[in-house]
């Protein structure tokens, strides 16, 4: 069990949920999401920090507020109110403006924890296309260590280890020449020349990063006692619904696949995603009625089970300048609310009936 309270910090009066293995946000623009996942993304690391280097590592009140506010670009997110507590099977730590960092460990050893490494994946992954970006300099904060990911990720794919991009009939590798390497895409069916990744369409420049980094850093994790937690924004950038939908289901087979390797966290504005979510929940729910439906479940969506046990979605509304987390999940069936899957679809076509009511009663005067 997984726990994390944050109140105060940025446009979050107050928060708690619990962490599941995949966890989804959705929301307004500025609504709090990625001020969240960033939150999160950095009590991951404090734990780590506590278990691998243990009573070497010592942090007060200040340094706390400095290293998040500082590393995920959230500086003046802080109030004097600010307080955030994390809570694991194995630790809890507090921190508040008010007083000083504090961290208490549960009964057990360290041998129950499995060492985790944080994968920030951000909404401007695209920028990995520009050419010279390895030229450029840039603060060390969370933008700077996912370049640094990504540069040692994409060393590993050469002609022979492309990685598929979905349904898009698309893979990724990098080509070496005397002049250094490049990123290129290559027609999965021989239909076309190789181009660069520079050249490619905004749907792969921003695809291409997220599924290098999801497809190295998830590979043999199990093997190694390492877990590795994705924290990833807005993964439907410039996709197609379809392409989105498949998207869900490779990360979560990858969830299902990897033997508590890795977990994810994701930010969203996309209705599309959520929905392949629910989809899935309930398919999850409808295959363990019986074992002929388990196995017609199965055929249509191969390894794509998914639980509330496992995960946790949440809706940041935005009332009155106020910030308000909605657990998504209901607690009688288990799924979605479906009122919060895509409110704007029946705005939309609540507003084409009162149009079109107006349009055919001036139609019938006219033919009258």
């Amino acid at each position: 069990m997984k726990r994390i309270t944050i109140k105060h910090f940025g446009n979050i009066q107050e928060a708690t949920l619990d962490l599941k293995k995949f966890n989804v946000f959705i929301g307004p623009q500025s609504s709090g999401k990625s001020t969240i996942a960033k939150v999160i993304s950095f009590c991951y690391w404090v734990e780590e920090q506590h278990f691998s280097i243990r009573e070497e590592f010592t942090l007060t009140g200040e340094e706390f507020w400095r290293k998040l506010g500082e590393y995920y670009n959230m500086k003046g997110y802080q109030t004097d109110d600010s307080y955030i507590q994390y809570e694991s099977d194995l630790l809890v730590f507090t921190c508040s403006s008010r007083e000083e960092y504090s961290c208490s460990y549960k009964d057990g050893t360290t041998t129950d924890y499995m060492h985790t490494k944080v994968v920030y994946v951000p909404s401007e992954r695209n920028v990995v296309a520009l050419p010279g970006l390895q030229d450029m300099s840039f603060n060390c904060n969370y933008f700077h260590d996912f370049l640094s990911h990504w540069y040692h990720a994409r060393k590993q794919y050469d002609s022979n280890e492309a990685v598929a991009m979905l349904d898009l009939n698309r893979s990724y590798y990098v080509r070496e020449s005397e002049d250094g390497s490049e990123d290129c895409i290559i027609d999965a069916g021989g239909q076309s020349h190789d181009i660069s990744l520079a050249n490619a369409s905004s749907g792969l420049r921003s695809l291409v990063p997220l599924m290098v980094m999801v497809d190295y850093y998830s590979k043999d994790i199990s093997t190694k006692q390492l877990f590795t937690r994705f924290v990833i924004e807005e993964p439907e950038q410039n996709l197609f619904p379809t392409t989105q939908k498949e998207l869900v289901y490779h990360l979560l087979r990858l969830l299902n696949g990897t033997q508590d390797g890795c977990g994810f966290t994701v930010t969203t504005h996309s209705p599309y995603i959520l929905a392949t979510f629910s989809l899935l929940l309930f398919a999850t729910k409808a295959a363990s009625k019986s074992n002929v439906v388990k196995e017609q479940v199965e055929k249509i969506l191969p390894d794509l089970s998914l639980s509330t046990e496992e995960f946790g979605a949440y809706y940041l509304d935005v009332k009155d300048g106020k910030v308000v987390l909605v657990n998504l999940i209901d607690d009688k069936t288990g799924m979605i609310s479906q009122n919060e899957l895509d409110t704007v679809s029946e705005e939309i076509a609540m507003d084409f009936n009162r149009i079109y009511s107006m349009y055919a009663k001036s139609k019938r005067g006219r033919e009258g």
